[in-house]
């Protein structure tokens, strides 16, 4: 959970080794998901997500923080595009 001001700005949590977040839209430019994934990452050989691929703060933050796409998609809710990337912690 990540907190800013005192208030709940997000979460991140982990099913299996899939990776899912939400940050109040407000919160977003805050820092508060700095390298989320390095907690995690210890108890994990690797991590995937997806990303909306119009999301483009997103799609930076991810590549800076060394996801890399290995897959294409729709979501299947939305029908939007989406980008599936992984990073594997130990070969960073």
């Amino acid at each position: 959970m990540f907190e800013v001001d005192g208030r709940i700005a997000g979460f991140v949590s982990v099913v299996g080794n899939e990776v899912w977040d939400t940050r109040r839209p407000e919160s977003r430019e805050s820092g508060c998901g700095a390298r989320p994934e390095g907690h995690i990452a210890a108890t994990h050989p690797y991590l995937k997500l997806e990303v909306f691929e119009a999301n483009t703060i997103g799609r930076r933050f991810y590549d800076a923080n060394g996801f890399r796409p290995v897959g294409e998609g729709f979501d299947d809710t939305t029908g939007f595009p989406i980008i599936r990337l992984r990073i594997d912690p130990w070969r960073s």
